[in-house]
């Protein structure tokens, strides 16, 4: 009976020990897709975000009151509670760049934002995977710290392309509009690298 009630939570265990956040990995695929700017119509990818942001916020809750019934665990429980706000907070991002879109209206996308965009289509669907080893395969990863050369490299991104908007003679009205996009895009890709180390970090040694 013991095994039957704490054995996915149990060292060593291949049950997977948190079923709330294989289902939050799926959330985040789908956030992924919606980040693409040729995905969907603004309107319709603001509206699906806000339903991804209400189901990871229950799937969070669940999660939080499974773990707090269970008596064992394979690592600190407070650590993957705050690998899952971490994942949720990753999927608002996404949700302030597709909002963003509706009222930022570039007179043209630079090469700078298509890169930026697509690196961050890429640390979420990197994050999608991590979170879904440890939801799913007992709580081992694998890949988290390839996150690492891609924030570097979105900051170079960032950096040229913010720099470029300055060196052109652009209304002002279209300089902040692309500044406020590029901190946008930057911030999923920071975020899905602060999500990928607290799952590195609920994972058990």
């Amino acid at each position: 009976m013991f095994h039957l009630l704490f054995g996915p939570l149990l060292p060593g265990s291949r049950v997977a020990p948190t079923v709330e956040l294989a289902a939050m990995a799926e959330q985040l695929s789908l956030a992924s897709s919606l980040l693409e700017m040729s995905a969907r119509s603004p309107a319709e990818a603001s509206r699906a975000v806000t339903q991804l942001i209400r189901n990871g916020v229950g799937l969070r809750r669940k999660l939080e009151s499974r773990i707090a019934r269970a008596g064992v665990h394979s690592t600190d429980p407070r650590l993957i509670c705050e690998a899952a706000s971490e994942v949720l907070e990753v999927v608002h991002l996404v949700a302030r760049v597709v909002r963003g879109r509706e009222w930022l209206r570039l007179d043209a996308t630079p090469a700078e934002v298509r890169d930026l965009e697509a690196m961050g289509v890429r640390s979420v669907r990197l994050l999608a995977a991590a979170v879904r080893g440890l939801g799913r395969s007992g709580g081992w990863l694998t890949g988290p710290a390839a996150a690492q050369p891609m924030k570097a490299e979105a900051e170079e991104l960032y950096a040229k392309g913010v720099a470029a908007i300055f060196a052109e003679p652009l209304d002002p009205l279209e300089v902040l509009r692309r500044k406020a996009l590029y901190d946008l895009l930057l911030d999923v890709v920071l975020g899905s690298d602060r999500a990928l180390e607290a799952m590195q970090a609920a994972s058990p040694e």
